[in-house]
């Protein structure tokens, strides 16, 4: 027989057909291709896909048959197989009873027993290239493709770490190491220190005598201790995946883990999470290496050859699907995806977890077996940092804010330095309104983190911490902190808005305008944008509208002059979002409508993960009150069934508050003010404060409810308690300043009814009128230099404050 491709030489003659495997263990033909299917027979084929010829090596069958029997195995049976032909008809009614017995019994250890915990330390191995020794340049391409196939292996453990195949790659390329095969002690050094290892693997491809032995060396990067070594033989090419097995079990061995963590860890044969066919797998290999360096199209056409020889080849097609998507194939990325699902049987449990959220998340849009793929994965790898992520994601989604901090606290305490997770669990206790437990974990993860690479993010986090709760001076001095501690670090821009932002906060409008004043003289276009932005919402809190729109035309102007990445960086579909936003405040309707429209015309061009977002919805519910308010009633309904429509098309049930918000509205136009509130109350039951982004909830909810308790008789306290909530710092003070300052005009008014209603004692009178007076005091300081349109409720509030005065 011709050797197998690859050049590597048989050491013995195998079997070379089912009747002489069949004829060697005794047994029939298709008994055996039946343990190759149930019970991991080693068979092996010339080209490794499923038609072609097979062939088996004795030592081989001799050490799965020796398992098989240690085990009480089904191979015991085939050392008689007549006799058990003759004792099969007695025994068939009892063997199906004891069948159905174990089925249930395994059963429940798989699904109903619980994991073993996950050791308190796990070592972190990186696989790097194996020498070729031999001198053969055909055994060149295993130089990589068999580390791939160790970390493969390796990457279902629950006990080992090991960094993945593009990490690894990519981080060799950093280091100018993409070719090597031997590497120096620096290059060991600085190749633990880019991938965050402990353990480094090398390994050699050697020829003993006329066979093939591979050795793999496991350095201990912390430790002077000379490499542990371990070897396997390599017979032929299909002989890849069991030298691999026996490499990943030896490395394993030799950590130093416990023995009862090793007996339980995850680990099936290499070939059953990937594919039996050496030439897929090399394929692969290199398919995915070549997207690991964003050449896609090249990592493609190596990924299709995998699959056309293995056309269960999960992996593949999740590569494939990941290509499709960075090449904006998009009509193939539902057909990969899916094939790796439908395939998901030959996957580890961290590559189907993985395939299989993504899948039910953005394209079947099933939030059941979303959630059931992701707890099977949350449940073998509680460490996991992708499903963690994921996990939290989905509860963010949802706003389902006690499951999203367990899941947090429980990715945090497994990967304690992991900032997306100390995120996560900030969001959760502040939306739980644990607001000092928020702050704990914000000085723990710092003081433990003290020179982490996103610690700037942290203070940025402990700084909308202090705003959220009205602590604007302790919000400051987080900037001075974040300044001295890493003066040459972070943005300097951002640095400057979050000042400003602070200072609008305290209503010191001078000091905001001031520092962002200085930011227009700067260089950096961005810098200019940015200050122009928050120059906007300090105008539109002061009443000066005209001058609000002039900075916003201006961003427009400049970005679309500006180059790609600044255009990427700012969201032109925002800006003329708030620019339609400010024209409907003069009454401009038409063009109010224009601008909005242009908005979500934008909006259409960005990715599909982007257009089922808040902001989309938002521009879609401006539209539509826009529409209303122009009495284009047939037209509105038909934008308010858009919004349904797409709110149902998301994951997140409070996105719901959208089109609930615009039928409450509907029943305003139509006169019927307490069904109205009865929706626009279901809005704000709906509305998350503060919100997953810490930078306070939408008023507009609020205040919609309130003007129309406004029109109920005897609604005042509930028109009352829902104005002061829009005070709060909890409710964003940005973007719709206007509604914040006419909620202090609303409460004056609320007042100074109540103190003029018959019945009121004279304490009570007195406070109410004093409140009144207090906040149209509030009111005339805040538009004292507001543009003419608001002139009129100046003045009525400076009539009214007048006459209070003077009782």
């Amino acid at each position: 027989m011709a050797a197998p491709s690859g050049g590597m030489i048989e050491s013995e003659k195998p079997l070379e057909s089912w009747k002489e495997i069949a004829a060697y263990l005794r047994s029939g033909a298709r008994t055996c291709q039946r343990w190759e299917r149930e019970l991991d027979l080693p068979i092996h084929r010339l080209d490794g896909t499923p038609k072609a010829r097979v062939f088996a090596y004795k030592e081989e069958l001799d050490r799965w048959r020796d398992t098989k029997l240690k085990r009480g195995g089904t191979a015991r049976q085939a050392l008689s197989p007549e006799r058990a032909r003759r004792r099969r008809p007695l025994i068939a009614a009892a063997s199906a009873v004891c069948l159905l017995a174990v089925g249930a019994f395994v059963t429940a250890r798989v699904f109903f027993l619980p994991l073993p915990p996950l050791p308190e330390s796990r070592p972190t191995l990186a696989v790097l290239p194996f020498a070729n020794a031999t001198g053969e340049a055909q055994l060149d391409v295993w130089k990589t493709a068999l580390p791939d196939l160790i970390i493969t292996d390796m990457a279902q453990s629950r006990i080992v770490n090991v960094v993945r195949i593009t990490d690894l790659y990519r981080g060799l390329k950093e280091l100018g190491l993409e070719e090597a095969d031997r590497f120096s002690d620096n290059d060991l050094v600085k190749i633990a220190e880019r991938s965050g290892a402990d353990r480094l693997v090398t390994g050699t491809l050697s020829r003993v005598g006329r066979g093939l032995v591979v050795s793999a060396s496991v350095k201990d990067q912390k430790t002077a201790e000379a490499p542990r070594s371990v070897q396997a033989a390599l017979r032929g090419v299909p002989g890849v995946f069991a030298a691999a097995d026996d490499l990943t079990r030896g490395i394993k061995r030799g950590l130093g883990l416990a023995k009862a963590d090793l007996a339980r860890d995850i680990d099936r044969s290499v070939s059953r999470v990937s594919t039996s066919s050496p030439q897929a797998f090399l394929l692969y290999s290199q398919g995915f290496r070549l997207a690991g360096i964003e050449k896609y199209r090249e990592g493609i056409i190596s990924l299709q050859k995998a699959v056309e020889l293995d056309p269960n080849f999960a992996l593949a097609y999740k590569y494939l699907w990941r290509c499709s998507i960075n090449t904006g194939r998009e009509s193939d990325e539902k057909t990969y995806i899916r094939l790796a699902v439908d395939n998901a049987g030959r996957l580890s449990e961290k590559e189907r977890g993985d395939v299989a959220t993504l899948f039910f998340r953005n394209y079947e849009k099933d939030p059941a077996k979303e959630q059931e793929a992701l707890r099977r994965l949350w449940r073998y790898h509680p460490d996991d940092r992708f499903g963690g992520i994921q996990l939290m994601a989905f509860y963010r989604e949802r706003e389902d804010w006690t499951n999203m901090r367990s899941a947090a606290e429980q990715g945090l305490a497994a990967n304690r330095k992991e900032v997306i997770f100390c995120d996560g669990l900030v969001r959760s206790y502040e939306n739980l309104g644990q607001g000092s437990r928020a702050e704990e974990v914000l000085d723990e993860f710092i003081a433990s983190n003290p020179d982490h690479p996103y610690l700037v993010h942290l203070f940025d986090l402990k700084f909308y911490h202090h705003l959220l709760h009205g602590q604007t001076d302790a919000a400051l001095k987080v900037l001075d902190l974040l300044d001295s501690r890493l003066p040459n670090t972070g943005d300097r821009v951002a640095f400057a808005t979050m000042k400003a932002i602070a200072q609008i906060y305290r209503n010191d409008f001078p000091a905001a305008e001031a520092e962002l004043r200085g930011l227009l003289s700067a260089s950096e276009p961005r810098a200019v944008i940015e200050a122009r932005l928050l120059l906007r919402d300090a105008c539109l809190l002061q009443g000066k509208i005209g001058e609000g729109i002039g900075h916003l035309r201006w961003v427009i102007d400049s970005v679309g002059k500006a180059d790609e990445t600044l255009r990427r960086r700012v969201s032109v579909a925002n800006v003329r979002y708030e620019l339609a936003y400010l024209l409907r405040l003069t009454g401009d309707l038409p063009e109010a409508l224009g601008e909005v429209e242009a908005a979500l015309e934008v909006a259409d061009q960005l990715p599909r993960s982007t257009q089922v977002s808040e902001d989309r919805l938002e521009a879609m519910k401006l539209k539509a009150l826009l529409l209303l308010e122009m009495e284009r009633v047939p037209e509105f309904e038909a934008e308010a069934e858009k919004v349904r429509q797409l709110v149902d098309q998301g994951n997140s049930p409070g996105r719901k508050k959208y089109y609930v918000h615009l039928l409450g509205h509907g029943e305003l136009r139509k006169g019927n003010a307490r069904r109205a509130a009865q929706y626009l109350w279901r809005a704000v039951d709906i509305l998350s404060i503060p919100g997953v982004n810490l930078d306070g909830a939408d008023p507009e909810f609020l205040f919609s409810l309130g003007m129309t308790y406004d029109l109920l008789e005897g609604w005042d306290l509930q028109a009352q308690g829902v104005y002061e909530q829009i005070l709060l710092p909890t409710v964003n003070r940005l973007h719709k300043g206007d509604l914040y300052v006419r909620s202090l005009y609303s409460l004056g008014r609320i007042h100074e009814a109540r103190a003029g209603s018959q019945g009121s004692k004279d304490e009570e009178i007195r406070v109410d009128r004093a409140k009144a007076a207090g906040y149209y005091r509030r009111f005339i300081d805040f538009w004292k230099n507001a543009d003419p349109l608001f002139s009129a409720e100046l003045a009525d509030a400076g009539r009214r404050l007048a006459s209070l005065n003077s009782r």
